[in-house]
């Protein structure tokens, strides 16, 4: 069994694997996870994949007061909420750090599906 990394270059390379700061040293939590539970969302990010059509996508990656050593991917919905908050700010991290400033804000998801019977996660604003 190899020994474990450390130093320098352990430290570079578990930075560069990161999509975002705000996923550092974060254990990933699956949204269904999180479905029907009120939850304070303390900070966010955006990131950017590339799906095998080619089409990028931008979605929201959030923190949350409930589990500080975890992390969760937002769907279309608390993409489109995260979107608006940074619209009043310089960028996202100033927004972010806005909304940790002002305690978060409280959120309840819930499964749905669209009209075209897709699946969609709903977001109630607590």
């Amino acid at each position: 069994m190899a020994k474990k990394s450390t130093g320098k270059f352990a430290a570079i390379a578990k930075e560069a694997t990161s999509l975002s700061p705000i996923m550092r040293g974060k254990t990933k939590k699956d949204t269904d996870e999180l479905l029907n539970e009120e939850i304070t969302i303390t900070g966010f990010d955006f990131l950017t994949m590339t799906d095998k059509s080619g089409e990028s996508k931008e979605f929201v990656v959030c923190v949350y007061e409930e589990e500080p050593e975890c992390f969760f991917f937002g769907g279309t919905v608390l993409t489109k909420i995260a979107k608006a908050w940074v619209a009043d700010y310089e960028s996202p991290e100033e927004a972010s750090e806005a909304l940790a400033a002002d305690g978060g804000c409280v959120i309840k998801m819930t499964s749905g599906k669209t009209k075209n019977g897709n699946r969609i996660t709903n977001v109630e604003i607590i």
